[in-house]
């Protein structure tokens, strides 16, 4: 089994040698720009309809989505395992109302009920453990978004509950 430092590690060279925001935006691949671009603006426009005040954006990469929440929201949090992401999340970026911090999704350190809303973009598939980096940030945050369904609040309440 790889272990969390080989984990870690691979992400430190993919940081190092990728700019995820350039390889995917800037992308000469018609397909991935516009696949790209579609997430951004679906997630854009979620954001843009939710009432939070604190996020914290799991897997943040370069803190594209992060930044774009900070533009609406008193502070957003990124975090993500590659710190050279992190620094050019922090140089592109750099804003007194955001926050990007070197963490791992499975054992994230946050108080819970500290954050109004978690994001997890495309993070899920990446991890080893994916029920525990859930679990985890589903505690980190207090409400959830609304929904046209009229009990979705009620039943997230009880699924929530269930991993306190």
């Amino acid at each position: 089994m790889i272990s969390d430092e080989e984990i870690r590690k691979y992400y430190e060279l993919q940081g190092m040698y990728g700019d995820h925001v350039k390889q995917t935006y800037a992308s000469g691949d018609l397909f991935t720009r516009y696949w790209q671009n579609m997430r951004r603006i679906i997630v854009e426009r979620l954001i843009e309809e939710l009432e939070v005040d604190s996020l914290l954006d799991v897997g943040c990469a370069e803190g594209l989505y992060t930044v774009f929440l900070a533009h609406k929201r008193v502070y957003s949090v990124g975090i993500d395992i590659s710190l050279p992401k992190l620094i050019r999340a922090k140089k592109r970026y750099g804003r007194r109302n955001v926050l990007f911090i070197q963490a791992d999704a499975e054992n994230l350190l946050f108080s819970d009920n500290l954050f109004d809303l978690v994001l997890l973009i495309d993070v899920l598939r990446y991890l080893r453990n994916p029920e525990r980096a859930l679990k985890k940030s589903i505690l980190s945050f207090k409400k959830v978004c609304n929904s046209p369904v009229e009990n979705a609040s009620e039943d997230f309440k009880e699924f929530r509950e269930s991993y306190a």
